[in-house]
């Protein structure tokens, strides 16, 4: 923590932590504040009180020309895997060649298949994961934060003029459903019975996505390789007839994602649950996990703009025993939050500034793999260097 610049204030001054326990409290200060700017515009503060004791990691990031840019990253680059936080930082800042300034945990994820994201996900775009009926944090193509539950809206277009809903991304279609697979899918189709298989392969001088030309069918359950740049629609029941009876091989395919309840077309979402705060309304969290103090992370964003990364860390007597949802919903309150999602806590709790893990992780092994994680990166205007 040397590069801090720090600060130990006295009881009821600077930013202030309010205790949710049963009764009227007063405000709690933070008896020690440490804050350094990690760039232009972002800010990374610890606090830690006695009153709980809590230790708490903020990272702020102001609106303006310098804002970072949110990006999600998937462990492995597929939808199973998991991996490090700190991986998944250093990952993507050598893929995208611009420096990580922070990056959280994002989503709940099973461990067998291990690292397959409980919500949403899209990156950059492109859907890993489609949506559950829980909450997702995501950013429109402008940049504009949301939290909604969202649902899919995607269609396949044949060059004919015939339509049908895609259903799902990336996992097995139901009965008379499509299902479209990318390159999330883990580079070949899961193996399945009683489905068709379209392979479509990217369209020559058509650059991007969306569209495609059919390469060929495949019925064998063993399942497919998604071609690099292509996807693979997969169909079962009257999803199978639409794509066996009115494409061919040579076809021009074209495909459509959006979301429904989302703002705008998506560039990045990941999932979470549940949402605490509503236009700085509490929302109502019950039940064990909510009642429990643990490791928590939460994404938010203040009235003008400001987007907030918050780690308490828990499970750790003496230093930090971790926050109920109500306390950590108070918590976002007094930093000005008005919407905030609460993501995957306990021994994933994890934020990393400029590589370094600077909150202290609960699982005894140390930092534990997760599934994916929310990425805050440098801007790439010249007038915002990154010292």
């Amino acid at each position: 923590m040397s590069r801090f610049a720090t600060r130990r204030l006295a009881p009821l001054v600077a930013l202030l932590l309010h205790a949710c326990d049963p009764g009227p409290e007063p405000p709690l200060a933070a008896e020690t504040v440490e804050e350094r700017e990690v760039a232009p515009g972002v800010v990374h503060r610890y606090l830690w009180s006695a009153a709980g004791p809590w230790a708490v990691h903020i990272v702020e990031a102001a609106p303006g020309s310098c804002r970072p840019v949110v990006r999600t990253w998937k462990a492995g680059g597929a939808l199973v895997g998991r991996a490090p936080t700190s991986a998944l930082a250093r990952e993507a800042e050598a893929a995208l060649g611009r420096p990580v300034l922070a990056a959280v945990n994002a989503d709940f994820f099973s461990f067998d298949p291990p690292g397959v994201p409980t919500g949403a996900q899209v990156a950059d775009g492109e859907v890993v994961r489609g949506p559950g009926t829980r909450p997702v944090f995501g950013v429109d193509v402008d940049g504009t934060p949301f939290i909604a539950t969202v649902e899919l809206d995607a269609e396949v277009h044949t060059s004919a003029g015939m339509s049908a809903r895609v259903r799902r991304i990336n996992t097995r279609p139901g009965p008379d459903e499509i299902t479209l697979y990318n390159r999330f899918t883990g580079g070949t189709t899961p193996a399945d019975t009683g489905v068709v298989e379209a392979i479509i392969a990217p369209q020559e001088g058509l650059p991007g996505s969306g569209h495609g030309v059919v390469s060929a069918f495949d019925t064998a359950p063993a399942g497919v390789p998604v071609p690099d740049g292509g996807v693979v629609l997969a169909g079962r029941g009257r999803g199978a007839a639409f794509l066996q009876h009115l494409l061919e091989p040579g076809d021009t395919v074209r495909w459509e994602v959006a979301f429904d309840g989302a703002p705008g077309p998506v560039r990045e979402m990941v999932g979470g649950y549940p949402a605490l705060l509503r236009d700085g309304d509490a929302l109502e969290t019950t039940g064990d996990f909510a009642t429990t103090r643990h490791p928590r992370t939460a994404v938010g964003w203040r009235r003008d703009g400001t987007l907030l990364l918050v780690v308490a860390d828990g499970r750790q007597d003496g230093y930090s025993v971790g926050m109920s949802l109500p306390e950590l919903t108070d918590l976002l309150r007094s930093l000005g939050a008005v919407d905030a999602l609460n993501l995957d806590g306990g021994g994933s709790t994890t934020l990393v500034v400029r590589g370094e893990v600077v909150n202290r992780p609960s699982d005894p092994q140390g930092e534990r793999p997760v599934a994916n994680a929310l990425l805050l990166l440098a801007s790439d205007s010249a007038r915002c260097p990154v010292r």
